[in-house]
């Protein structure tokens, strides 16, 4: 009587939202990690502590990026 043949659909789609997601956090974590790898003699912790906003500034610039290039490859 209350069948739904969309929660399916529903399912798969949360589902693979979080999976999305998911990939897409591991994916600045990694990010992150390669550009301190890269710059081992700046600090960014350091300078982020210090409230470094040139920094802070890059490193949001850097964030914008990942998130374009993972929006990108997902769709």
């Amino acid at each position: 009587m209350w069948e739904n043949p969309g929660w399916e659909r529903l399912g798969e789609g949360v589902a693979s939202t979080l999976i999305y997601a998911g990939v897409g956090l591991a994916l600045f974590v990694i990010g992150y990690l390669l550009l301190a790898f890269l710059l081992r003699r700046y600090d960014l912790n350091r300078h982020l502590d210090e409230h470094n906003t040139a920094v802070g500034f890059a490193l949001a610039g850097f964030f914008i990026a990942i998130a374009l290039v993972v929006s990108g490859a997902i769709q």
